[in-house]
């Protein structure tokens, strides 16, 4: 059985991590028949990777699921345990309607010179904090652009 979305990208990660974070992030999409497509952002803040990941990904009727994240820095009070997070994007068509087909998930991470020594937590579904601010900041971009997702 193949592994879920989510945990190839979450597999991924050792391999796009240096000593600053993630400045390459992967982007993994699977269409309605099975294929999957790797791919590779670089230098886009959350807003205009949304707006790449709307436009190329979720507008394409042939794309079933893809999961994307955005690189974020925390405060104490949300949750967290390390400074740098990473804010998990997990998109279906036809699921979680009332999140616009959306699942957030956290994982937290400590760069390292040697990606070996870097910490890269597992994905965590229930960090509140995170996820109503990934709910927020999704319903927000949605109105100011006047985009609707499929």
């Amino acid at each position: 059985m193949d592994e879920s979305l989510p945990t190839m990208f979450y597999n991924m990660l050792r391999s796009y991590i240096d000593a600053d974070g993630f400045r390459i992030m992967p982007v993994i999409a699977r269409k309605v028949d099975g294929h999957k497509i790797i791919s590779a952002v670089i230098g886009l803040d959350g807003p205009n990777l949304l707006r790449f990941i709307n436009g190329k990904y979720i507008q394409d009727d042939e794309i079933e699921e893809i999961v994307f994240a955005i690189d974020c820095f925390t405060k104490p009070g949300q949750g967290t345990r390390y400074n740098d997070v990473l804010n998990l994007f997990w998109w279906r068509r036809g699921h979680h309607e009332d999140n616009y087909g959306f699942v957030f998930g956290i994982v937290e991470y400590v760069p390292a010179k040697n990606k070996r020594n870097a910490i890269i937590d597992e994905i965590n579904w229930n960090n509140d904090f995170w996820n109503n601010a990934m709910l927020t900041f999704l319903k927000f971009e949605l109105y100011i652009n006047s985009r609707s997702l499929k």
